[in-house]
C-alpha cells in the first residue's frame, strides 16, 4: 500500500516537474521606474519560453489613462511572424492595448522573445502608474494549439513632477575700485580711444547666369519658345496657303461669271444689230450700244 501511494506521489511530482517545465510567462521590461510629468519612455512586452516551442500569443494590457497615454506601438525585431488584422492597436479613451499574431515553424523557444514596444508619456505629476495585462494567451506549437500560459507579468512606474530651476541669487561684493568718494572728489577721465578702421570687403553678388538651375530654367525657356514658334510658324503658312488658295478659287469663279456675261452680251449686241438693220433706232438707243461695244470690245 505504502509502495502505491509513493509511485501515486512521484507520478504527481514528475507530472509537476514536466508542467513548469513547459510553462510560458508574459512579463514588462522594465517593470519600474521613475518618469516626470510630461516625458516619454518605452516598455517592451516579451515571452518567456525556454524549453517549449510557442507559435501564437495574445493578450490584452491596461494602464490608467489619467497617469499615462499610449504614443506609439512599434513591431520592430519582434519575434511575431504574422499579425491578426487591426493587432497591435491601442485605446487612449479606455486605456487598453491589444496584440494578437502567430509565429511561423518551428516556432520560438527562448527567454526574451520580444513582442511589442509600447511608447508612453506620463501624464500626472505625482503617484504611481501600474501595467498589467488583463487577460493573456500563450499557445504551444505541438500541433494541438495546447495552452502553455503559467504567469502574467506587471509593471508599477512612479510619476514625478517636473524639477523647478531655482533663481540664481547674486552676490553683492565691495571691491576696492567700487567705493565712492566724495563727489567733490571725484575726477572722471574719459581715456580718448584710437579709431581702428578696417577696409570692408563686399562681395559682389554672382550674376544669375552662374547658377546650374538657373542656366538650366533658361534652357528649357529657350527650348520651349523656340517649339513655340515653329508651331505657329506652320500654323501661319498653312492658314496663308489655305487663304491664297481659297483667293484664288475666288478668282476663278468670277473670271468664269465675267466670261459667261461677256459672252451672254456679245449675243444680246448681235441681235440688236440685226435689228439696228431691219429698223429704225432712235439716237439715243445708237449711242447706248455704242457705248456697250466701246466698254465691252465687242
Amino acid at each position: 500500500m505504502k509502495a502505491k501511494i509513493s509511485i501515486i506521489a512521484l507520478f504527481l511530482f514528475l507530472s509537476l516537474i514536466a508542467l513548469h517545465a513547459h510553462a510560458a510567462n508574459l512579463n514588462f521590461s522594465p517593470a519600474s521606474g521613475t518618469y516626470t510629468e510630461g516625458s516619454t519612455f518605452s516598455v517592451s512586452v516579451s515571452v518567456v519560453s525556454p524549453t517549449q516551442s510557442i507559435n501564437a500569443v495574445s493578450g490584452t494590457i491596461t494602464f490608467p489613462n489619467d497617469k499615462l497615454q499610449v504614443v506609439s506601438i512599434s513591431k520592430s525585431n519582434s519575434i511575431v511572424s504574422f499579425w491578426s488584422p487591426g493587432f497591435p492597436s491601442f485605446s487612449n479613451s479606455a486605456g487598453s492595448v491589444s496584440f494578437e499574431g502567430v509565429i511561423f515553424n518551428p516556432g520560438y523557444v527562448g527567454a526574451n522573445g520580444k513582442i511589442i514596444t509600447i511608447t508612453f508619456k506620463t501624464k500626472a505629476s505625482a503617484g504611481s502608474a501600474s501595467v498589467v495585462f488583463g487577460r493573456g494567451s500563450v499557445l504551444a506549437n505541438d500541433g494541438q494549439g495546447t495552452e502553455v500560459i503559467s504567469s502574467l507579468g506587471s509593471a508599477v512606474f512612479s510619476l514625478t513632477a517636473r524639477p523647478v530651476a531655482e533663481p540664481k541669487v547674486i552676490e553683492e561684493s565691495t571691491t576696492p575700485e567700487e567705493i565712492q568718494l566724495p563727489i567733490e572728489e571725484v575726477i572722471t577721465v574719459s581715456p580718448v580711444l584710437p579709431v581702428v578702421s578696417s577696409p570692408v570687403i563686399v562681395q559682389a553678388p554672382l550674376p544669375w547666369y552662374s547658377s546650374p538651375i538657373a542656366m538650366a530654367v533658361f534652357g528649357a525657356s529657350m527650348l520651349l519658345l523656340l517649339l513655340l514658334v515653329i508651331h505657329f510658324g506652320r500654323k501661319y503658312h498653312v492658314l496663308r496657303r489655305t487663304i491664297g488658295e481659297a483667293f484664288l478659287e475666288e478668282e476663278q469663279q468670277k473670271n468664269k461669271v465675267l466670261k459667261f456675261l461677256k459672252s451672254d452680251v456679245i449675243k444680246r449686241m448681235a441681235i440688236i444689230k440685226k435689228l439696228k438693220y431691219d429698223k429704225k433706232l432712235t439716237p439715243e438707243e445708237q449711242d447706248i450700244i455704242l457705248d456697250i461695244e466701246k466698254k465691252y470690245e465687242i
